[in-house]
């Protein structure tokens, strides 16, 4: 695999939270990163909510995290990041033979995504076979310059120490949202990220800020501006899909690796909060949920 397509595989990784335009919803938990799960006074998990960027000033939650990845029994990531996936994720990502992106989304749109595609220096050869869903994850993100995302950090950091890792999600289950989207929708989607592409750069140190400052409520407000932005009814959907249905899922798996030794579980930030989030659902079933300090 070229080490494009392996960086393009794992932005679609770890990308989502930047698309998952999110409504505030209030509720609890709407400040704080790290959290410890507990049942019957015993720690069962750890859970950091993640940003999916490879930010230096992020290496201080490293820093500050990695004793209880250390001390816990297994990592468990939104979804594996071992070669099978990264394989799966590459077919996935590609279209069909005999379709092209400029035949789906139309040549002027096209042109514009082949704009942005060319600024960030990326392979022009692999953009025409592109799933949209793909390309949208790929523009979405900042540049990547060392391809050390946060949670590829604290993947490095499991399999350094021998840690087994675990994904919440199989790739069916991470990328099937995007299966069930029309092309009009991701046409949309495109046509929506083309049109904030000036402004995408501020937003990102936005979030940047509000997520050093483990302000989950400020990303949430966040989301919402690039909701207003977009087509709501479309970004609604989404959403439902994205985050509230997904979290189900991941609560779900996360409760099979429950054990004698707390598990350290890395999910996007904005999986925390509300009423339909993680923190919410363990609570709902009965565990201690508490904020630990990062410095």
């Amino acid at each position: 695999m070229s080490k494009y397509r392996r960086t393009l595989v794992v932005s679609l990784l770890i990308c989502w939270q930047f698309l998952a335009w999110t409504p505030a919803r209030g509720g609890e938990f709407q400040q704080g990163l790290f959290w410890q799960i507990a049942r019957d006074g015993r720690p069962v998990a750890y859970i950091l909510g993640t940003i999916h960027s490879e930010d230096a000033r992020l290496q201080r939650i490293v820093d500050a995290v990695s004793p209880y990845l250390l001390a816990s029994g297994a990592l468990a990531l939104e979804i594996d990041m071992n070669q099978a996936t990264v394989r799966a994720m590459q077919e996935r990502m590609l279209l069909p033979a005999g379709k092209s992106l400029p035949e789906l989304i139309g040549i002027d749109l096209y042109r514009q995504v082949l704009a942005l595609w060319r600024q960030r220096g990326l392979a022009e050869d692999a953009l025409p076979r592109l799933q949209p869903w793909a390309v949208l994850a790929e523009l979405s993100m900042p540049p990547p310059v060392t391809g050390q995302y946060l949670d590829i950090r604290l993947y490095q950091a499991a399999r350094a120490a021998a840690k087994p890792r675990h994904g919440l999600e199989s790739v069916e289950q991470h990328l099937g949202v995007f299966d069930s989207l029309g092309i009009e929708d991701q046409r949309a989607l495109l046509a929506d990220l083309v049109a904030q592409a000036d402004e995408l750069p501020a937003a990102l140190e936005q979030f940047h800020q509000a997520y050093l400052q483990e302000d989950l409520a400020r990303l949430q407000e966040l989301n919402d501006a690039l909701l207003v932005a977009g087509d709501k009814a479309l970004a609604h959907r989404l959403l439902l899909r994205l985050v509230d249905e997904r979290n189900v899922g991941m609560v779900a798996s996360m409760q099979a690796l429950f054990g004698a030794q707390p598990c350290f579980v890395a999910v996007g930030a904005l999986h925390l909060p509300g009423a339909n989030g993680i923190l919410a659902l363990l609570q709902q079933r009965g565990y201690r949920v508490t904020r630990l300090p990062l410095p």
